[in-house]
């Protein structure tokens, strides 16, 4: 029985919520059963929000895809190509369409047009009459892409000129504004929340699970991270998607401008950061010998509890020296131990002083002028265009401004102060993920190698093996004194659930001593805080809210 393979195209994203994928689909269905001799391929072919025009569905889309199984003999010779019409196929000219059929009609496959009934063929090729039919077709198809291009090019421009006055326009904008660019109450006010989550060490991951109903997956929360409309800004794009004039103050800003380019700055750090979604300590714990990450060994028949080793090593032992594993209570035990003035140390360094935030602000508009000087640079290679080359002069005159704010600016040498409240909401409240990256940005790591040692800065502290008498672990400290973890040994889920549990009273009360030590000049009213702060340790270890000893 031959194979009937089903092509669907519609070419934008707001087309699947109206008509056209169900009339395609009900058209197929309505030409297998007039066709009962066709078996439906149960492999679909989809481009759904995909142009045909520029070739997009065949250089990236499900086309190219259905070209090559036709090509490998995937789809055989003697099987149909369901098209609901010629254009759905391709909008490109007639000789670039008449090389894609070709490529499908010689090798025995036909492709039929359900719209005007035409079935084409290899002996199509030698029929002027089809011949003519596909040249007419085709160049209609092209023309009217031609025609709608230009209309909403000349709309886009239009509303442009009309952005650069200040005037009001109306366009699809972004969830969390309405048509005419104000901000909708609501939404903005989780647009917020996001950016101010991600610089303060939130993944993608997890802000896309909490704000799932905003967003499908991790790469729909980093456009939103990356899109300049959020500080009122419009972007505008060339048709192969580059960055070319950017409209200021377009839109009601959703946030300020320094917050937006804090989360770019550290978009740019991201690459060398692990993102822990199970264990706090991923990207943490790394190795002396070969410098990789360490990962997680699951509890077994021959261990009954998960350590952590070299991820290298894990893959190839050819790869690194490295073959001790460190219990995860041990590891854990060092963090908590060790984290602290380091969880200061790293917000410190993210809290912005006044100076700071200017400093920030001026470089980013000076890195995004660079970029459209370079996007401009590349449209006038190609064409000589007087509006590109005016353009390209007003940048170059912004640029060398900005480039004079930058230099007039203090270098900023002032510490930032922690408050003490500060301090304690962010220990007590923060997703621990959100402060194991945090403390990855700020160069916190535990360095462990084969002998068992593990650095910590300055200090280390090493792992000395099993006490199965007392059922704990022996940890020397850099102090020389050896001590006892005092945990039994732990499945995964019971180690997990002990890292998401929270702080402990000792941790606080060590963190407001810290807080002390490591702020001078305290005003009167810090100390009274961290007084008050013992009061509220209390208060919060009766609510649950501070897990362990309130020794």
């Amino acid at each position: 029985m031959p194979i009937a393979v089903s092509y669907l195209r519609f070419s934008s994203a707001p087309q699947q919520y109206g008509d056209s994928l169900r009339r395609q689909q009900e058209a197929i269905g309505r030409w297998l059963q007039q066709n009962p001799s066709y078996q439906l391929s149960s492999v679909r072919y989809e481009d759904l929000g995909v142009s045909g025009w520029r070739g997009t569905h065949q250089k990236e889309g499900e086309l190219g895809k259905l070209l090559d199984a036709v090509e490998s003999g995937v789809i055989p010779a003697g099987s149909a190509v369901i098209v609901e019409a010629l254009d759905r196929f391709s909008r490109l000219p007639f000789l670039e369409t008449l090389n894609l059929l070709s490529s499908v009609l010689s090798k025995g496959v036909d492709l039929v047009t359900l719209e005007d009934g035409q079935r084409y063929n290899k002996d199509s090729l030698q029929d002027l009459s089809k011949i003519y039919l596909l040249v007419g077709k085709t160049q209609a198809a092209n023309e009217y892409s031609n025609r709608l291009s230009t209309r909403i090019a000349s709309s886009y421009t239009g509303r442009a000129e009309k952005a650069k006055t200040g005037e009001s326009i109306k366009r699809r904008n972004p969830f969390w504004l309405k048509s005419d660019g104000k901000l909708k109450s609501e939404e903005a006010r989780v647009v917020g929340e996001i950016f101010t989550s991600y610089v303060n060490g939130t993944g993608v991951r997890e802000l896309a699970r909490q704000y799932s109903s905003y967003f499908a997956n991790p790469s729909s929360v980093k456009k939103l991270l990356t899109n300049i409309a959020v500080i009122g800004h419009w972007q505008r794009y060339d048709s192969s998607r580059q960055p070319t004039e950017l409209i200021k103050n377009v839109f009601e800003p959703a946030i300020e401008e320094v917050i937006f380019y804090q989360a770019q700055n550290m978009m740019r750090k991201q690459p060398g950061l692990t993102h822990p979604r199970s264990n706090p300590l991923a990207g943490i714990v790394v190795c002396a010998h070969c410098g990789g990450n360490f990962a997680t060994r699951r509890a077994n028949e021959k261990s009954k509890t998960p350590s952590m080793g070299c991820y290298a090593r894990m893959l190839n032992i050819e790869n690194c020296s490295n073959s001790k594993n460190i219990p995860i209570p041990v590891l854990n035990h060092i963090y908590w131990k060790t984290r602290l003035l380091h969880i200061y140390e790293a917000m410190q360094k993210a809290r912005l002083s006044d100076v700071a935030k200017d400093r920030v602000v001026v470089q980013s508009r000076i890195d995004s002028v660079k970029q459209q000087q370079r996007s401009l640079l590349t449209l006038l290679a190609s064409m000589d265009d007087g509006v590109l080359r005016e353009r390209y002069e007003v940048l170059v005159r912004e640029l060398k401004n900005l480039e004079l704010q930058l230099s007039a600016l203090p270098i900023d040498s002032d510490k930032v102060r922690i408050s003490i409240d500060e301090y304690t909401e962010y220990l007590l409240n923060s997703d621990p993920f959100a402060i194991s990256k945090t403390l990855q940005i700020g160069g916190y790591r535990i360095i462990c190698n084969k002998e068992g040692q593990m650095m910590v800065g300055e200090d280390m502290h090493t792992y000395l093996g099993y006490a199965r008498k007392n059922n704990d672990w022996k940890i020397r400290h850099p102090d020389g004194q050896v001590r006892y973890t005092k945990t039994v040994p732990m499945s995964t889920e019971e180690v997990e659930h002990r890292f998401k549990d929270g702080i402990t009273v000792g941790d606080i009360r060590k963190a407001a001593c810290l807080f002390i030590l490591t702020n001078e000049n305290l005003a009167q009213e810090d100390i009274e805080g961290v007084q008050e702060l013992v009061r509220k340790l209390q208060d919060a270890a009766s609510h649950a809210i501070v897990r362990g000893a309130s020794k």
